[in-house]
């Protein structure tokens, strides 16, 4: 999340299909290491889970920060939308310098500093 400074949680699993399938999905078993560590290193602005698959499968009710993005999404997407894609000039990566680099990295570990303090001192009790 540079332009907005929101940060997304994004998961990519790429499966062999099966022919002798008709559906192939991704298990909780797969995916509950990466939404553990996206409760426990938050906040993210979406939790997002690509794949080449037909499903991916939830333990739970999915929230407004779930979000699947399986086969159907992707074969639902018209050549011309994919040209639009490619073509968007906001979404071509810049070259950045060494120094706004390492500023950047700077800036996320005060961030990340700050708020696991706020998180320590609010959490713990004084008896």
């Amino acid at each position: 999340g540079f332009n907005d400074n929101k940060y997304y949680a994004i998961q990519c699993k790429f499966r062999k299909l099966n022919p002798l399938k008709k559906k192939t999905g991704i298990p909780w078993k797969q995916l509950s290491t990466f939404y553990a560590l996206v409760y426990k290193t938050g906040p993210y602005e979406k939790h997002i889970v690509m794949t080449n698959t037909n499903f991916v499968r939830h333990v739970g009710k999915k929230t407004k920060k779930d979000l699947s993005i399986c086969y159907g999404t992707f074969k639902n997407i018209g050549q011309f939308d994919w040209i639009k894609m490619i073509s968007n000039k906001e979404n071509k990566i810049q070259d950045l310098k060494k120094e706004s680099i390492n500023l950047k990295l700077v800036q996320l570990r005060e961030k990340r500093l700050k708020y696991y303090e706020n998180k320590f001192k609010n959490n713990v009790k004084i008896i």
